[in-house]
């Protein structure tokens, strides 16, 4: 009798240890927990020759978002492969998959998940990946696809349905439907507390609503339940700092910058991401934010060799050209279409924005806000290509706004501010500029 899955999926292993501490793994994976890796490993210790297991192992190398982990994902790719014969056809669409993002395909991986959750609406793992590729490739129609699609067959009992429920949330909140998504986001963290990616779906709805108190109230200043998580938690207390930069609240952003998104000497992507856009939009604002730059550009050098793919790589320009280091960041703008194309991204469009964007950075930290403005206004409309979300990418709407007052403000500086107090009437950044 074939051994199944908490979801009841066939597995192709006969190991009951390999498939508990699989399920784990996915579960773990879920909520954010920093053991999830354990679990994998605790996976292929019990079957060497389990093909989730190996696909899994994939995964977290990949999900690292550097080039040197490349390697090990297609090492973990070919122990899968081996496995081939055994395998069911859920499972070969994991091999597939991850033989696809290994090999730069993201896109390709992206709709070989698809596949799966549409054939098989239990597979968490596959609606997982198809959903946070999605973001990270700007798609937001495919946020909502994978939950919107499987939600059918889920029913409250079965362990991961609030996190369905939160995917299906944030979805919906990235494309505009912030109504119902706040319904989904409640109903999700209710139905599981511990999920982060429903409490940060929630997040991003008051953020784009300027419901700036009440994301203080959802969002603690300290969590200790929140200590076996991953870095993840940190990017969850970057909205909660937004939401103080928005509230003038400048103490506490910058106590919650030194608490929780301060990167350390080996950063993870999304720790330059979170600190680098921070430290800018308190820039934007005239605030004083010490030496901080200064301490963000080792943690960004550790990185300068490496794609951390299209919307990290402005940020680590940011940082080095907002702490003075101009030479430094002009070289990563210059080299940043090279370390793409080697990283198997190759994709005219995207590669435009990125190198309009990494040099229109420069330009403005150079004082040349004409030459800024002259590379942004082509690129405005295409940033959703960097993926991100709109509250992320709100940063390089602000750019935009900050290098037009420095070439023009009159007409250009002032037409844009103009925009952004009807889209955000309390935004900081115009209440600013209109001297309140």
């Amino acid at each position: 009798m074939a051994i199944t899955d908490l979801w009841n999926q066939p597995v192709s292993t006969d190991s009951p240890d390999a498939v508990r501490a699989y399920e784990s793994a996915v579960l773990a994976t879920l909520e954010y927990r920093s053991n999830a890796n354990d679990h994998v490993k605790a996976t292929l210790a019990a079957d060497p020759d389990f093909a989730l297991g190996h696909c899994f192992k994939g995964y977290q190398y990949l999900l690292l978002g550097t080039e040197g982990t490349v390697a090990k994902a297609l090492q973990a790719t070919e122990a899968a492969k081996a496995q081939h014969d055994r395998l069911n056809d859920r499972e070969r669409g994991h091999v597939a998959a991850l033989a696809s993002w290994a090999e730069g395909d993201v896109a390709g991986a992206a709709a070989l998940w698809q596949r799966i959750v549409r054939a098989y609406p239990h597979d968490l793992l596959a609606l997982r990946l198809h959903h946070l590729n999605a973001f990270w490739r700007g798609r937001d129609d495919e946020l909502t696809e994978g939950p919107a699609e499987s939600l059918h067959a889920w029913t409250p009992d079965l362990p991961g349905y609030g996190s369905v429920l939160g995917m299906l949330a944030f979805g919906l909140e990235e494309s505009g439907e912030r109504r119902r998504a706040e319904d989904y986001a409640r109903q999700a963290v209710q139905h599981a507390p511990d999920d982060l990616w429903a409490l940060h779906a929630m997040a991003h709805v008051l953020e784009m609503d300027e419901r700036f108190q009440e994301g203080c109230d959802l969002i603690p200043l300290n969590e200790p339940a929140w200590d076996d998580r991953n870095p993840f938690k940190n990017h969850v207390w970057w909205h909660r700092a937004l939401y103080a930069v928005e509230l003038g609240r400048d103490a506490e952003v910058l106590q919650l910058y030194d608490a929780h998104l301060a990167p350390g000497a080996r950063p993870f992507y999304l720790d330059v991401q979170n600190a680098a856009s921070l430290l800018t939009r308190l820039q934007f604002l005239g605030i004083d934010v010490g030496d901080r730059w200064q301490a963000l550009v080792a943690p960004v050098q550790a990185l300068a060799d490496d794609f951390n793919g299209p919307f990290t790589e402005p940020h680590k320009v940011l940082a080095l050209a907002a702490a003075g280091e101009l030479d430094a960041a002009e070289r990563l703008a210059d080299d940043v279409l090279t370390r793409m194309k080697r990283a198997g991204r190759r994709d005219p469009a995207l590669a435009q924005v990125l190198d309009g964007l990494c040099r229109a950075i420069v330009a403005y930290y150079r004082s040349d806000g004409e030459d800024a403005l002259e590379l942004l206004s082509p690129i405005r409309g295409e940033f959703w290509r960097l993926g991100g979300s709109w509250a992320q990418r709100d940063l390089f709407e602000q750019l935009t706004i900050e290098a037009a007052l420095q070439a023009n403000p009159s007409i250009d500086g002032r037409a844009l501010l103009a925009r952004r107090e009807i889209l955000r009437p309390r935004s900081r950044l115009v209440q600013r500029a209109r001297g309140d």
